[in-house]
This record gives structure tokens, sequence and C-alpha cells, in this order.
């Protein structure tokens, strides 16, 4: 068994802008880990279990175009194109 004590100092509200840029970061993180795992599927041979990672990779972002929140900043074009490359990445396997 494992115990840990955890002590909570501080905790900060969080705005809307935060909750977008958040999800927004999770979603491109899940796609990630998401391809990757695929392809390592891949690599084993094991094909079933690489298309299933592939099909729910492209269902974290079903939005077509894919449009970064405003939070992101000016890098928020670059951010969905780099997305969209996964997706089709993604989608090509």
């Amino acid at each position: 068994d494992v115990y840990l004590n955890v002590k909570l100092i501080d905790m900060f509200p969080a705005s809307p802008e935060d909750d977008s840029q958040k999800n927004w970061a999770h979603r491109v993180q899940e796609l990630e880990w998401r391809r990757n795992n695929g392809n390592d599927h891949y690599r084993r041979r094991n094909m079933q279990l690489a298309a299933r990672c592939y099909e729910k990779g492209m269902e974290v972002f079903p939005e077509t175009p894919v449009q970064a929140p405003a939070s992101v900043g000016l890098s928020g074009k670059a951010a969905a194109a780099a997305v969209t490359k996964t997706i089709a990445d993604v989608a090509s396997n």
C-alpha cells in the first residue's frame, strides 16, 4: 500500500479563458497520446488495437476546421495547423 500526505497550499479560481486553454491543451495531449499509442500497437503488429487508437484519436477534434481558442494567442493558427496535421496523420493510418 502507498499512502500520500497532501497539503493544499493555495487555490486560484479558474477563469473561462484558462478553462478553454487547458481544454485545448488536454485535447492536443490526448490526440498525440492516441497517435503514439496506435503507432506502438502497429509496430507490435496488433492492428485491431492500433485501429481503435487511431479511431478514438480522430474523435478528439470532431469539429472541422479545427480552430484554437483565442486564449492560445497569436500562435492559434499555427496550433490549429499542427493539430490538423496530426489528425491527418492519424486518419491516414
